[in-house]
């Protein structure tokens, strides 16, 4: 037994849980701030990655002598860069070897010799991070071969 009274026991636990919320409290704002300076750090990789693909589009536009062909064997390289930078945070272009409604979009059909279902034409691609669809591909897809027999 103790010499403690109940009302010294009560303000005893009183004070214990008063600590214990300050602490889950505190707990709370240092991991909310841990999380927020994670994305940043997160983001902050990605913008100075993206800002040498900027400097290279400046110095493109810079480039007014420049032909036609050069210009867009320029942005051909620059488009290669942008690609390598999202790839290297994840990023990926969905493949269109073959039609899957969960990854690509269909926004039109055609009638053709390649098999019902088969992608024809890429509108725009699609991509995913991490394995969840960012944006779908928008395709054109075969309808099969068209039945002359109607």
């Amino acid at each position: 037994m103790t010499d403690e009274t109940p009302n010294e026991r009560i303000q005893e636990l009183t004070d214990s849980l008063a600590r214990t919320q300050a602490d889950y409290a505190n707990y709370r704002k240092r991991t909310e701030r841990e999380r927020e300076q994670y994305k940043q750090r997160a983001t902050q990789h990605l913008i100075t990655d993206v800002l040498g693909i900027i400097d290279h589009l400046e110095l493109a536009l810079t480039q007014k002598t420049a032909s036609a062909e050069d210009l867009a064997h320029g942005v051909e390289l620059v488009l290669a860069q942008l690609l390598s930078t999202l790839e290297d945070h994840g990023v990926e272009r969905i493949p269109t070897e073959a039609f899957n409604p969960q990854h690509h979009e269909a926004l039109l059909t055609e009638a053709s010799d390649e098999p019902k279902g088969a992608i024809l034409e890429v509108m725009q691609h699609g991509y995913t991070l991490g394995g969840a669809v960012l944006r779908t591909a928008k395709v054109k897809v075969s309808q099969g071969p068209e039945n002359k027999n109607e």
